[in-house]
């Protein structure tokens, strides 16, 4: 029997003869099939042929004299050729990623075993997966993206994006389970924090340097465990490394900053929390004013206006001693307090005051006007009757503010006027301003608005921006 026969005659072979005559005929196979590569069992089986078939002599011993001739040469296994396919498979998935298409990028990736077995012949489908766990994250099957993302830190348990991006998504299953968006109790829990906790340490190891892993793992502690003890030095850890960062880093990490300004505030309020409020506003001598005037939102948003005002009061005069300018966010927020502890004297005083300074201060004219929100009230209701939502553009292009018989906001006799003065949807359309998908932590609801914005539905201040791909690598 000849070699040629030999392979020929093999079952194993014929089935790649004919795989190959298929791919040539239809071409539907992979990229890494057009290249000749060989799955690994069929290799081994030629091989076995090769070898177990000699002509004369053995063959085995052949090849390994023969300088000439390997066993490569005869069964091409390509690796270049995978490596070229997953460079290929990554760009699409990123597209459609930067695109938000989730469903797609499961559909079409998932499970990686399935949709691409030669990447992970050849161990190339960490990557892969890691993307696609992402993905999956979006579309809240968290046990399947982490099921996707552990395979990746067992084959490569050095690499930190893995780690975070574990973590991560443990962490977002358990805010997901609190707001009653998945469900998660008993023991699964405990282990699902432990796993959080277990890659936020991992993730801190292999960059100390960091901040939002540890304002992450503070926010577990504080807000699904309820331990402010525990939470307090981590928050303490991502502010101080972000004010160990030089203007360059800060600028090359500027995707940190937001986390860094969230754990400042949830560093302040724990410290309040605490009974720590001396400590909270001496943290920083020359912003201290920042300090008190988040300690003035805490406050008012739990009904303390006195402890509000009194906050709102020394920024103002820490920022006039220090800066030699009032400081006009003090003022509002003490004015704000003033008037509803019922000192409107006082407040209107303090607005009157503000507005010679800045006239154009944010909402400053709804403070003015508080007294008279049942009469604005019912001209909003009488407005939206008159006018829909889809005619604002249309009759902002007709009449442009300050044009003559034109808007004229402060005319609250007329209902028209009136709405777009007061309600939310006009001033989008009249500022065009962009703002970032946020989620409330506390109910789950999501909303357009800033990171220092408070949850529409419950009033909550405990929200975060929703995470892109370009978030912390990409988590």
């Amino acid at each position: 029997m000849t070699r040629e026969k030999s392979l020929i005659d093999k079952p194993e072979c014929r089935a790649f003869i004919l795989k190959g005559v298929r791919h040539k005929k239809h071409k539907q196979e992979s990229s890494i099939q057009k290249e000749g590569a060989m799955p690994a069992q069929l290799r081994e089986a030629l091989s076995e042929a090769i070898v177990t078939k000699p002509v004369s002599g053995t063959f085995k011993e052949q090849i390994i004299e023969d300088e000439f001739l390997s066993l490569d040469d005869l069964v091409p296994v390509n690796h270049e050729a995978a490596e070229r396919s997953l460079k290929r498979l990554l760009s699409e998935i990123e597209e459609l990623i930067r695109e938000k298409k989730w469903e797609d990028a499961v559909s079409i990736f998932y499970p990686v075993e399935e949709k691409q077995p030669e990447l992970i012949e050849y161990g190339l489908d960490v990557r892969l997966r890691s993307k696609v766990a992402f993905a999956l994250g979006h579309l809240k099957r968290f046990d399947e993206a982490i099921k996707e993302l552990s395979l990746c830190v067992q084959k490569e348990p050095g690499i930190f994006m893995y780690h975070s991006s574990l973590a991560f998504s443990a962490y977002n299953s358990l805010f997901a389970a609190t707001n009653r968006e998945i469900f998660l109790r008993g023991r699964a829990r405990a282990d699902r924090i432990e796993l959080a906790h277990r890659h936020f340490r991992k993730s801190q190891e292999l960059r100390p340097e960091g901040v939002t892993n540890f304002y992450r793992q503070g926010m577990l502690y504080r807000k699904i465990e309820r331990k402010t003890e525990k939470a307090l030095p981590l928050f303490e850890r991502a502010v101080s490394n972000w004010d160990r960062m030089d203007e360059k880093e800060k600028e090359s990490r500027h995707q940190e900053r937001k986390n860094f300004v969230k754990a400042l505030y949830q560093l302040a309020s724990c410290m309040l929390e605490m009974d720590m409020p001396a400590k909270a506003q001496e943290r920083d001598s020359r912003s201290r004013h920042k300090t008190l005037i988040r300690l003035t939102k805490i406050e008012y948003s739990t009904g303390n206006f006195v402890g509000a005002m009194k906050c709102a009061a020394v920024a103002g005069r820490f920022f006039q001693e220090k800066w030699g300018n009032p400081y006009y966010k003090g003022m509002f927020w003490e004015a704000l307090c003033a008037y509803r502890l019922g000192h409107k004297d006082r407040a209107m005083e303090l607005a009157m005051e503000l507005k010679a300074h800045s006239p154009h201060y944010p909402k400053l004219d709804l403070l003015t006007i508080l007294d008279r929100r049942k009469e604005l009230a019912k001209a909003l209701a009488e407005a939206k009757h008159s006018l829909g939502r889809e005619r604002c553009a249309a009759w902002l292009a007709l009449n442009k503010p300050g044009a003559e018989g034109g808007f004229a906001p402060m005319d609250i006799a007329n209902p028209v006027s009136a709405y777009f003065f007061l309600s939310d949807d006009a001033q989008d359309e009249i500022s065009g301003g962009k703002k970032k998908n946020m989620k409330c932590q506390s109910c789950g609801h999501g909303f357009a608005g800033e990171s220092y914005d408070s949850c529409p539905e419950c009033f909550s201040l405990d929200t975060e921006e929703i995470a892109d791909e370009k978030d912390d690598g990409y988590w």
